[in-house]
């Protein structure tokens, strides 16, 4: 972790601005809409099923938040029965302003569409690419290439066997609950083991590791 100028540099990527970032913790709800708009632009007929969008984005925050210590959407995680959520994700993609704003969701209609009868997402223009960065595609990539050969029950399958939903599972098995809070500090933790895949694809040195946790707690 370096600081050049008011800039945070995490494994020798510019990661944000360390002079306003900790004071912008909120969601970032064009950037969010952005990476949604990634994930339903993979497929050829423009649309994705909407736990399928979400799990994806689960991924990609995962993967950037361990190896570059930040959460790409900067979005509130809720661990809920289909694996963590991330919350203005959700509410996005459902197109939904009674929580994020009319507003919100008045920018994010410029770029997706619900298909409620097939419970899908689509989308009707280009990804502005401006609004992600680099890392952010990376990202986005590991989550795509990774995870998007599955459904999206089969996402959340696989995203139950770690630890910011794991620790919640009785709980949300028994139902106690209906959905907690994730601390996403959470997210550097490692599965005590794997249910469905063979290895862990978020697994990474652990000086990466511990470098990324440290920018995030700093």
């Amino acid at each position: 972790m370096i600081v050049k100028g008011g800039l945070l540099y995490v494994n020798n990527n510019l990661c944000y601005d360390n002079n306003n970032y900790w004071n912008n913790m909120y969601p970032d709800y064009e950037k969010i809409t952005q990476a949604l708009n990634f994930f339903i632009r993979k497929n050829s007929n423009s649309r994705i099923n909407k736990l399928k969008a979400i799990k994806l984005l689960w991924a990609a925050d995962r993967y950037h938040l361990r190896k570059y210590g930040r959460l790409l959407s900067r979005d509130d995680y809720y661990a809920m029965r289909f694996g963590p959520v991330a919350s203005t994700a959700d509410d996005i993609a459902d197109l939904n302003d009674f929580y994020v704003g009319p507003e919100i969701i008045d920018y994010s209609k410029n770029f997706i569409g619900k298909d409620e009868v097939n419970h899908a997402i689509t989308s009707h223009n280009e990804v502005v690419e401006s609004y992600l960065s680099k890392t952010d595609f990376e990202a986005l990539e590991f989550a795509w290439s990774t995870f998007g050969k599955f459904e999206g029950f089969k996402i959340a399958d696989i995203s139950h066997d770690y630890p910011e939903w794991s620790k919640f599972k009785s709980a949300i098995d028994n139902k106690l609950t209906k959905k907690e809070e994730i601390d996403p500090i959470d997210f550097f933790e490692d599965p005590a083991s794997l249910v469905i895949l063979d290895y862990d694809p978020f697994e990474i040195d652990r000086t990466i590791l511990q470098s990324s946790k440290e920018a995030f707690i700093s």
